[in-house]
């Protein structure tokens, strides 16, 4: 991972492991409202603007219709069965404190609400590492969409050429990519390698473990 100003990270996939329990509330979500589609058939929507993500599984009229209930039903079951035993990836806070002992800037831009975003730090153990946040309430429309990404970059007032995008989906690389950051993937999301790089990425890790090995070997370590 080459160093950077601003690192800005996706959450769910990337940071938190909680793909599998999110397509798991999906399909439960589609199967209370009468409509079959398995985590299988999910998947290769994880991390995608859930409206955009209905339309595409969903006949227009049954998205226009259903859409509201369903994100709201796979919000309830993620909170009520899931969000409180969700565990972090290998050495975030690790990787965190080393991009801050570099110098860098850090910044969260993911699709959740802020109170799911507020726990997945502390779960984290970053909150006291993490510069600027963007979260799905902020927006109108979430990834691939640029605008989380942008928000970040405003609010650190940093050029896009001076950041990069680290996420475990195509639709990460592709907001960066639309944002004019680089795109650096996890495979933590399930996304294999050719996935991520054809999407954008210009690097692509197993997981925030190897991120911090990149990182410590590219970074010299400007603060003690």
């Amino acid at each position: 991972m080459e160093p950077k100003r601003l690192i800005i990270f996706d959450v769910e996939g990337t940071l938190i492991d909680c793909v599998r329990q999110s397509l798991i509330c999906w399909r439960e979500a589609f199967a209370s409202y009468g409509f079959e589609v398995s985590c299988a058939q999910f998947h290769p929507h994880s991390g995608r603007d859930p409206d955009e993500m209905i339309r595409l599984l969903l006949p227009v009229s049954a998205a226009d219709r259903w859409a509201k209930q369903l994100k709201e039903a796979h919000g309830r079951c993620y909170r009520d069965r899931f969000l409180y035993t969700v565990k972090p990836f290998p050495d975030v806070r690790a990787l965190f404190a080393r991009i801050k002992r570099a110098g860098g800037i850090t910044g969260l831009a993911t699709t959740c609400s802020g109170t799911e975003l507020s726990h997945y730090c502390g779960v984290a153990d970053i909150s006291d590492l993490v510069d600027h946040l963007a979260c799905g309430e902020e927006v109108s429309r979430e990834k691939p969409h640029p605008d989380l990404i942008q928000l970040v970059l405003s609010r650190a007032r940093i050029d896009p050429a001076d950041a990069v995008m680290i996420g475990d989906t195509p639709y990460d690389a592709q907001a960066a990519g639309q944002a004019s950051a680089v795109a650096i993937g996890v495979m933590s999301g399930g996304f294999t390698q050719s996935e991520l790089g054809a999407s954008g990425c210009a690097e692509v890790y197993a997981d925030t473990a190897a991120l911090l090995k990149a990182y410590e070997m590219r970074t010299p370590q400007t603060v003690p």
